[in-house]
């Protein structure tokens, strides 16, 4: 590639970023309504260090581990009212360890699992590829050093099943129900990107974390929560920092 095709090149990317988020740097849109004062607000440094296999991060007092797994692939056959459908399920794990000024606190086993059919179609000399999603969800199971247990299972709506659907889940813990809710949509821009840019986390309808996935990242977790619930918040927002959606 010769400089000037280089130059052309960088400029349409600027110019691309700047119709998204009017040329700030890209971070996830805070819900409207909501007072980012009231909430402890974390900048996550190392999450995009070169890793492939295991890696740490950290965001305010928390320090996070991972451990991540190969994608595995096999073919699956999609029954419908048409009969089976070539389809393949991908899976990937990974675990989450959690310390807190150097004391463990949480651990996460994760499983990232994908349903889906891609079709090649090839027109002259147009080839275009397509990819309907069957399933997409993300399931953890969580475990304190005291050892409380908490899981979550996330799932992708997949009703008009296209990369685009919403990525919900409900927790419970003890006597509190939280429901995650995954965002496309960045600070200032007009309309929503192609890959999820973070999770809003609510109780009883009230936001109590916001979780960044953007560059490094940040993490949003609401004061005055009381000690246990913020570290399981702390927990989840790990979990999601570390996750790698296996069809983006």
């Amino acid at each position: 590639m010769n400089m000037k095709k280089a130059c052309i090149i960088a400029v349409l990317c600027f110019v691309s970023a700047c119709l998204i988020t009017g040329c700030t740097i890209a971070q996830l849109a805070f819900p409207k309504g909501s007072d980012k004062t009231v909430f402890d607000q974390y900048d996550v440094k190392g999450r995009r260090a070169f890793a492939i296999f295991s890696g740490k991060y950290s965001f305010g007092p928390y320090t996070v581990d991972w451990t991540r797994g190969a994608v595995l692939s096999k073919p699956s056959g999609h029954k419908t009212m048409f009969g089976d459908e070539k389809s393949t399920i991908s899976t990937e794990t990974y675990t989450v360890a959690v310390s807190e000024n150097g004391a463990a606190s949480w651990k996460a086993e994760c499983r990232s699992e994908a349903e889906f059919i891609k079709e090649t179609k090839s027109s002259r000399k147009v080839t275009t590829t397509s990819t309907v999603i069957i399933s997409n969800t993300l399931t953890c199971t969580m475990k304190s050093a005291d050892k409380q247990t908490c899981e979550f299972k996330m799932k992708q709506d997949t009703g008009s099943m296209m990369i685009s659907g919403k990525k919900t889940a409900a927790i419970t813990w003890r006597n509190s129900s939280f429901e995650i809710q995954g965002s496309r949509r960045l600070e200032g821009a007009a309309w929503d990107v192609q890959n999820d840019a973070g999770y809003y986390i609510t109780e009883a309808g009230k936001l109590v974390a916001v979780v960044d996935v953007v560059n490094d990242g940040k993490v949003y977790i609401a004061k005055e929560l009381g000690r246990e619930k913020t570290s399981l918040l702390v927990m989840i927002s790990a979990a999601l920092l570390s996750y790698k959606d296996i069809m983006q």
